[in-house]
């Protein structure tokens, strides 16, 4: 195994997504949760699993204007690689979407199984403006 492995997908591209929006007694948005599922590709963009979020989005305070107002997000993903096993993350961010922004995002690893068990020491999200996300995880 060499010390790091690359994934890609793109935030764009969803199997899957589903949005539930919390309001205040005035029906004003104040938090959403984002639920989503996308294609995980390795380096040579063959397809080897899937990759699902779940996003908790909250406002400062209520609005009628939730997607142009800054909100906190708490983001879980999984990686499931077909025949090897399966990681997940946890980050958080500051954003108008459910998405955070372009740059470099270092979540922390919260679980592994199967060849990724008690083996990953880093992991680094290059995130690009067109969706596109390369996943680099560093072995220990």
């Amino acid at each position: 195994m060499s010390n790091f492995v690359q994934f890609k997908y793109n935030a764009n591209n969803f199997n899957t997504k589903s949005s539930q929006y919390g309001s205040d007694q005035n029906f004003n948005v104040c938090s959403v949760i984002n639920i989503s599922s996308y294609d995980l590709y390795d380096s040579n963009n063959l397809k080897i699993g899937f990759i699902e979020f779940i996003d908790n989005g909250v406002s400062a305070k209520s609005t009628n204007n939730f997607q142009n107002s800054p909100q906190l997000y708490n983001e879980t993903g999984s990686f499931f690689v077909e025949g090897e096993g399966t990681f997940t993350y946890n980050t958080s961010f500051i954003s108008n979407s459910d998405a955070f922004s372009a740059g470099q995002v270092l979540p922390t690893i919260i679980s592994a199984t199967g060849i990724y068990y008690n083996k990953i020491d880093k992991m680094v999200i290059d995130a690009f403006e067109n969706g596109d996300r390369n996943v680099w995880i560093i072995f220990k």
